[in-house]
């Protein structure tokens, strides 16, 4: 598996291409309760448009038939009369654990604000090299996931996805839109994607490889072992924030998105104050540091 999406990573960069398979198993769930009824029956099948946009292409390999779980959820909320529509994304993504039969998120992030038109009946157009304020978004977050995805089995593996994704968001910054538009505090996803392009992240990337890889993919072999390269991982992390910018969203969603599962692991850990440098690596979830440490 991981020698496949090596290969493929070489040979086949992140293109989209009409394809009768996927290799991104999307569920998709749509929430309407904060507009309006005549809003609602507007947008009966938009999940469905949005569906069928997503299955037909694929945003890898072609040929690898791995599918990476997606959920996609969106929050409604608000209308207009000529279609126009702001709404909330949840994006999570996931991939196995080699020999624990679970699987581990990979991804779990909040977009606060999409902004779109959707006219009914009006099928949503893939465009590569112009800007649809509902086909790009969907590429964008696509195209991120696979680059959070390979990260975790190759070091630096998901730039090309990384790359493609920046296309993207070059394109949408470029449409003026207030969604896309980078700021200096907050989420964005133009910032985000030049952060994880960039050399001052490079630790952050080579770690989350280390942490999945050699970690994670080795606690049912050897779990003493795998505990000291996760927390290695970590660590070196944590001594990379040192160097950045306070605000930035990388490392920030990173431990947004593992800190359960970074609690739950070091449990039968030996060393009793493994807590305490945990809550020193990520200290905006000491909260949780301290409740698992209590359990010990």
């Amino acid at each position: 598996m991981i020698l496949r999406r090596y290969i493929s990573i070489l040979l086949f960069p992140a293109l989209l291409s009409p394809a009768a398979a996927q290799n991104l198993d999307v569920t998709l769930k749509i929430n309407t309760e904060s507009i309006s009824v005549n809003y609602r029956e507007n947008v009966r099948d938009f999940q469905q448009e949005l569906e069928n946009y997503l299955k037909n292409y694929t945003y890898g390999d072609p040929d690898n038939k791995e599918r990476i779980p997606v959920s996609l959820e969106i929050f409604m909320l608000s209308g207009t009369e000529d279609g126009r529509y702001t709404a909330q994304a949840f994006i999570g993504a996931s991939r196995p654990v080699f020999g624990g039969g679970q699987s581990t998120a990979t991804v779990r992030l909040m977009d606060d604000l999409w902004e779109f038109t959707y006219v009914r009946g009006r099928a949503i157009e893939h465009t590569t090299f112009s800007f649809s304020d509902l086909g790009s978004f969907l590429d964008f977050y696509m195209l991120f996931i696979l680059g959070f995805d390979y990260d975790t089995y190759d070091p630096l593996g998901g730039t090309p996805y990384f790359l493609k994704a920046a296309d993207v968001a070059t394109l949408g910054v470029s449409s003026g839109l207030k969604s896309w538009t980078p700021t200096l505090g907050g989420y964005s996803r133009a910032r985000f994607v030049r952060e994880m392009l960039s050399p001052q992240f490079e630790p952050l990337r080579k770690a989350s490889w280390k942490y999945h890889f050699a970690g994670l993919d080795s606690l049912a072999f050897n779990r003493p072992r795998a505990q000291q390269r996760m927390l290695e991982a970590l660590e070196e992390i944590g001594a990379s924030r040192k160097s950045l910018d306070p605000q930035n969203i990388a490392i920030k969603a990173f431990f947004d998105t593992k800190y359960l599962e970074i609690a739950q692991i070091f449990l039968d850990y030996p060393d009793k104050n493994v807590y305490g440098r945990l809550m020193r690596i990520d200290p905006n979830h000491q909260k949780t540091y301290e409740e698992y440490a209590a359990k010990r």
